[in-house]
């Protein structure tokens, strides 16, 4: 292990990450065609599989390295690695198994040796990283210990540092308040500690006075979540923080804003508690809210990104922030996380019920595929439990779990769908062949009866197959990660899945008696291993099918090839060697005997696995994706040769004049691009200037501010190195700036620093 296997790791593991979230986005906008979709579907499987095996040697030969031999950690390597995880969480990368075991080896390594800055960044950053597993008291831990290094900002004379202790006290707050049972006492102190950082602590110039009410009103903000939530559990509230819910209120209205969802909601929860309001009043209010947020939204809901760093962001001026962006719940999430279930709590009109779910339904309807954050992922399995106590519709309730699903983890959506009609076939198909000993593990009197009520138990099967997952919704970042293996602490989260899945599908009445199949679907059929341990799957009355669902289960996961992309897929008639293998203990042993004995059932399940695998996987696409793509040809971003007509639109954007962005035209030959759409709309554009035979300078690169973090830098670039690969080129050099966050951008696109002073390189 050396310094060049460190660079070269994390720049190929972000390039991965990049890849893949690109193949998902084009996977998700070819839904309106079968053939495309079919063809992208298998370049994508055959992609990732290929890049899980690159992902894996690399980080065998750097952080497995580390972790098997700390030893070998110098001062050199300490800063090799820890400044690739700096860029690395900087880029908005969250990848607990790629920072954690080296953060692991770090930390005693600078408590050893300092210096205390860079002691200080591993702090921040294992808070962080910690987050994303829900160990919410370990992270307020660690950001507490990155704060005291720093009591006096002014300690720290570096101003990205000196915003991180910053955010550590944001956190530290914050990661007190996603616990379920927080101590109001410390969520007290928390709070005051991040409000001083924020407001009163801050180095003179480092923020503009919008910044600081916008970060102010953030802060009152997740204390006021924190405080709905205590009230929902029937806790009482500390003075000084129910002041913090009624301070909020009256800024808010005194500036003529509107006041957050969370702020409104805690405010009269806390009249009505009190007694200065009777729950119809608190209804009443409640219901003027719904209606205000649905004339609010009138052009649509609002999705805004978690965008923090917009705080200190020297390029995005005053007329142009957006505080609501800055929220991890903007207001159309805060309407659906907290009006609309205490409305559904407190006012019994059906009519109102029903509109109350098409609006909370329309909002996850319309959410972004593929986005993960775990702490949305814990808020919505909240929110769903919330709302779906209060649903009758059992249909209504499968739409809403599916389409959750199909935003934060298409991938279970379809394995969900696959275990259904797994289940529903086998079921079906015993019960018809054999009734005898179906009824005899269905535990009634006769095979007739059996039979009688086939379509009972084949509608039970399939239910239960559908929500037998709900529980992944916790964790998406991990059931989503395909650039490398997963590890024992992300499996440990795994594992809380079936647990997590009882607990919303008991909150939900149409869906109760489903609890044990998804608490106990990896239960061995012996109850000796699996999860969760305090599961009793034996004594369960569904017990039959939760031995078909976990039979299933396994069936899909080991038969997919075109979804996991960690191992190769097997045959069906291999997984039934595997199922008689642990037949008796791992699974039900009359099951398993009486599927190997039937021909035609197992060709059924081998038609279902193989063949008919991909229609199933695009029906999801079609019921779900479909409906909310509008192909448009002229979208499509393209790249084209610069030309010389083109120099004044790009001054539009590029800052220069005309005269200065004419000279580097120039001075690029032909080695200048443009990307624009069929509406001839430009997004950014390169110049790159060939030096010799095989290396070349880039000289600009620039995308429009207002399409800024879409990754239209990263496509101009990556189109340069293709067309100068094919010239010969070998090396492309740029400028290592730190302004306008270029070095960010050359570390996530393949660039490592060169022994050419002040530029960066990345090898073709």
């Amino acid at each position: 292990m050396d310094c060049r296997s460190i660079e070269i790791f994390y720049n190929e593991y972000k390039n991965s990450i990049s890849t893949i979230r690109k193949l998902e986005k084009k996977l998700l906008g070819e839904a309106y065609s079968y053939e495309r979709w079919l063809y992208f579907l298998r370049e994508k499987s055959k992609t990732i599989r290929a890049l899980y095996v690159q992902n894996e040697e690399l980080f065998d030969m750097t952080v497995g390295e580390l972790k098997r031999n700390p030893e070998l950690l110098d001062m050199e390597l300490a800063e090799m690695f820890l400044t690739h995880i700096d860029f690395f969480m900087a880029a908005g990368y969250r990848d607990y198994g790629v920072v954690v075991p080296v953060l692991d080896v770090l930390i005693p390594f600078y408590e050893k040796n300092g210096p205390k800055a860079r002691l200080f960044d591993c702090y921040y950053f294992q808070g962080l990283a910690i987050m994303e597993q829900y160990r919410y008291e370990e992270a307020a831990v660690w950001f507490g210990r990155a704060i005291n290094l720093y009591p006096d900002i002014d300690e720290c004379v570096e101003n990205y540092r000196r915003f991180h202790i910053m955010c550590a006290g944001y956190y530290r707050l914050l990661s007190c308040r996603m616990q379920e049972l927080p101590d109001q006492a410390c969520l007290l102190e928390y709070y005051q500690s991040a409000f001083d950082l924020w407001t009163k602590n801050v180095p003179d110039g480092f923020l503009t006075p919008k910044k600081t009410d916008a970060i102010a009103s953030i802060i009152r903000t997740v204390a006021g979540g924190a405080i709905n939530d205590a009230l929902t559990w029937g806790e009482e509230i500390l003075p000084e923080l129910a002041s913090v819910v009624r301070v909020e209120y009256r800024i808010r209205q005194q500036q003529g804003k509107r006041v957050g969802c969370e702020i409104y909601t805690a405010y009269y929860k806390l009249q009505w508690k009190s007694g200065e309001i009777d729950q119809e009043a608190y209804a009443q209010r409640l219901l003027d809210k719904y209606r205000e947020e649905i004339g609010a939204r009138s052009g649509g809901y609002r999705y805004g990104a978690w965008d923090f760093m917009s705080l200190f962001d020297d390029e995005l001026p005053d007329e142009e922030f957006d505080e609501e962006n800055l929220f991890y719940m903007n207001e159309s999430f805060a309407c659906v996380q907290y009006v609309i279930p205490e409305l559904l709590k407190n006012t019994d009109d059906p009519r109102l019920h029903k509109e109350l779910m098409q609006e909370a339904y329309g909002y996850y309807a319309q959410m972004d595929y593929i986005d993960g954050d775990s702490i949305i992922d814990r808020l919505i399995v909240q929110n769903l439990k919330a709302i779906l106590h209060y649903c009758t519709d059992v249909g209504m309730v499968n739409l809403f779990i599916l389409n959750v699903f199909v935003h934060r983890q298409i991938c279970t959506a379809i394995h969900s769908l696959m275990v259904s009609s797994l289940a529903e076939l086998i079921t079906g198909h015993l019960l018809d062949f054999y009734p005898e000993e179906m009824a005899e593990l269905l535990g009634v009197s006769s095979s007739d009866e059996a039979l009688r009520r086939r379509e009972e138990w084949m509608g039970y099967a399939k239910q239960a197959g559908l929500c037998h997952d709900v529980g992944k919704l916790i964790c998406s970042d991990v059931i989503n990660l395909q650039s490398r293996r997963i590890q024992d602490a992300e499996f440990a989260m795994i594992k809380r899945h079936p647990g997590c899945g009882g607990d919303i599908l008991h909150e939900c009445p149409v869906l109760r008696e489903y609890e044990d199949v998804a608490k106990g679907h990896h239960k061995t059929y012996d109850g000796k291993m699996g999860y969760p341990r305090e599961f009793d799957n034996t004594a369960s009355p569904h017990r039959l099918i939760i031995d078909i669902i976990t039979i299933c289960d396994s069936v899909d996961a080991a038969t997919d090839r075109l979804g996991r992309n960690y191992t190769n897929a097997k045959t069906f008639r291999q997984v039934l060697g595997e199922l008689e293998e642990g037949s008796g203990s791992r699974y039900n042993g009359r099951l398993v005997e009486l599927i190997a004995k039937d021909e035609a059932l197992i060709a059924d399940i081998e038609k279902l696995t193989g063949d008919d695998r991909a229609m199933t996987q695009f029906q999801v696409y079609k019921s779900f994706v479909r409906p909310d793509v509008n192909f448009v040809p002229e979208d499509e971003k393209y790249i084209r040769p610069c030309r010389e007509e083109d120099i004044a639109r790009i001054c539009a954007f590029s800052g220069m004049t005309e005269k200065e962005q004419a000279d580097v035209y120039g001075q690029s030959g032909s080695f200048r691009y443009l990307l624009l759409d069929g509406h001839d709309t430009v997004f950014g554009a390169v110049f790159a200037e060939k030096k010799d035979g095989e290396n070349m300078d880039i000289l600009q690169i620039c995308v429009d501010k207002r399409h800024r973090k879409q990754g239209f830098g990263s496509m101009l670039v990556e189109h340069l190195t293709n067309m100068a690969y094919s010239r010969g080129v070998r090396h492309i050099y740029m400028r290592e700036v730190t302004e306008g966050h270029y070095d960010i951008f050359g570390w996530r696109n393949g660039f490592v620093r060169s022994e050419r002073e002040g530029y960066l390189v990345r090898e073709l």
